[in-house]
Order: C-alpha cells, then structure tokens, then sequence
C-alpha cells in the first residue's frame, strides 16, 4: 500500500492538483453520470466523456499559474451568484420594512425604509446625494 502511495505522490510533484473549480466540476460530473444512468442519452454521455477529461486535465496539469487563473474567474463568478441570491433573499425577507435601491453613481445597493413620497439619499459609499421615490 504505501509503494502506491509513494508513486502517487511522485506522480503529483509538481502538477497542479485539487482547487474550488475541480471540486464544481467533480459534482456536476457526478449528477450528470446519475442523469445519464436514467437518460441514456449519448450526447450527454459525450459531455460527460469532455468534461472528465478536462478535470483530469487540470489536476495533472504542471501550468500552474493559468489553472489559478481559472480558478480565480470561477470564484469571482461564483461570489456574483452568490451576490445576487443573497440580495434576492433580503429583499425577500425585508419586503414590508425596507425597499431596495441602488447608487447611480457607485452602483451600491442601499437599503431604505418603506416611506412613500420622494426622499433624498446619501450614498454612504461613494456621498453622493439623489431622490428617490419610494
């Protein structure tokens, strides 16, 4: 067991291995192979076949920094879905006290009490002044 393992260590030196996108990817090609058990479709069955090949492709990979690049872009991509359900869930939970605007200028979103007619904002970001009609 332990020769295994050694050349399985040896064989890793150097290389790129597990990160956040190969994890993704290593689940979404796990319920894709339990789809297509129901399914039998061949397309699918081919983009199953890419994308293991791909995930392989970049644990083995030795271009290290072009595979944290990637990683990098998934995980900006990933805090921008992220972003938007968590504001959706607020606005959700806040929606009989508070509505939800944003800055023209700095393009933060500000939370601001339910009170009808125009209003004047400050930004607290960017200081901005603008109306608001709730």
């Amino acid at each position: 067991m332990n020769k295994f393992r050694d050349k399985l260590l040896r064989l890793m030196q150097g290389r790129y291995g597990a990160d956040d996108l190969y994890r993704f990817s290593a689940v979404a090609a796990g319920v894709l192979l339990i789809l297509n058990l129901f399914l039998r479709s061949f397309a699918l069955w081919l983009f199953l076949t890419i994308l293991l090949i791909w995930i392989y492709y970049r644990a083995l990979s030795r271009n290290i920094p072009a595979r944290q690049a990637e990683n990098r872009a998934f995980l900006k991509l990933k805090e921008a879905v992220g972003r938007h359900f968590r504001i959706a869930k607020l606005k959700f939970r806040d929606r009989k006290t508070y509505c939800y605007k944003k800055c023209p200028v700095c393009k933060k979103m500000l939370r601001l009490p339910r009170r009808k007619g125009k209003h004047t904002v400050n930004c607290p970001q960017c200081k901005n002044d603008f109306n608001v009609k709730i």
